[in-house]
């Protein structure tokens, strides 16, 4: 297992078997675009870091014997000629040879320049647990969350990591609405997303015991919605927390809506539901494109009176 050790940050624990690209190989670096599926973030990176500082390679498709080898591939499939300042267990990485990376190895990067000192990539025995996937976030990911949020209008929405098992949620992404509901200004809680922690919102008492059970249900039982009620200082809110499968990797999701009474029978309006998301897009998008909609209704009308005619 590797584990990315970051300044002010609990430690992200990732099961390399899941993060193989086709030629058995995993970069780690910066998230910016242009980055490959294979590819593992660093989440609150310093600027001295690279999009591509350093890549694994398991041989012969072995997960047990990997080597290191500094940078990695450009766009053009040609291997970087620039030293990105890799260290191995204080040696330094070359960018043209393979190098052994065995368990208890540690690489380090920029060690002479204080920003990325505390940073620190470390092989270790695998003990996964039931966090995998769920403690550091890719770029696309990213992606998909902001496309979430934008449908969930009127509903605050959080990205949110967990880096052990012990209930523990940082916030890594999260809307306008959710840092209202939250009781923060605007703005103040993104100054320090991927350093806050979710948790630490809540006094010290059972209201904030209630919510590390939350967090643990909703890792432990992937694809399920799990619902708190809390409050963070702006009145009670309900949380839903779902563990999500977003292009093939774990995500901790959150929707945060004012905890208001519901008349009998009446749904709750954009609690994060797959269905109200998708009636919510499907809206959106009518407004975006009223002609297309409009074809499309007639369209649909069509299609009904025919199925009854024939129906019949």
């Amino acid at each position: 297992m590797l584990q990315l050790n970051e300044p002010g940050m609990f430690p992200a624990k990732i099961d390399l078997s899941q993060c193989w690209g086709p030629d058995h190989t995993v970069v780690i670096g910066v998230a910016r675009e242009g980055v490959g599926p294979n590819h593992i973030a660093f989440r609150k990176p310093a600027g001295f870091l690279s999009r591509r500082q350093v890549t694994l390679m398991a041989m012969d498709g072995n997960d047990n014997k990997l080597v290191a080898r500094d940078g990695g591939k450009d766009s053009n499939g040609m291997w970087s000629c620039e030293w990105k300042h890799t260290f191995i267990d204080g040696r330094k990485l070359s960018n043209n040879e393979w190098v052994p990376f065995t368990v208890g190895s540690r690489l380090r990067f920029h060690p002479e320049k204080p920003p990325t000192s505390g940073y620190c990539v470390h092989l270790v025995y695998d003990d996964t647990d039931n966090t995998h996937g769920l403690d550091t976030v890719k770029f696309d990911t990213v992606q998909a969350w902001s496309a979430i949020s934008r449908a969930s209008q009127g509903t605050g929405t959080l990205l949110l990591s967990a880096p052990s098992d012990d209930g523990i949620a940082i916030i890594i992404r999260l809307d306008a609405n959710a840092e209202r509901l939250l009781g923060a200004e605007t703005g103040e809680l993104k100054e320090i997303e991927e350093s806050c922690i979710l948790n630490n919102l809540l006094p010290v008492g059972p209201t904030k015991e209630q919510l590390m059970s939350h967090v643990k249900d909703a890792i432990v039982y992937p694809g399920q919605a799990f619902y708190g009620v809390y409050d963070f200082g702006a009145g009670p809110v309900r949380l839903r927390l779902e563990n999500r499968r977003i292009n093939n990797q774990s995500a901790l999701l959150g929707w945060l809506v004012p905890n208001e009474p519901i008349a009998p029978g009446k749904p709750h309006p954009s609690i994060g539901d797959w269905r109200t998301e998708i009636v919510v897009g499907a809206v959106q998008w009518a407004k975006d494109n009223p002609r297309l909609a409009v074809l499309v209704g007639i369209v649909v009308g069509i299609a009904i009176a025919v199925i009854r005619i024939f129906g019949d």
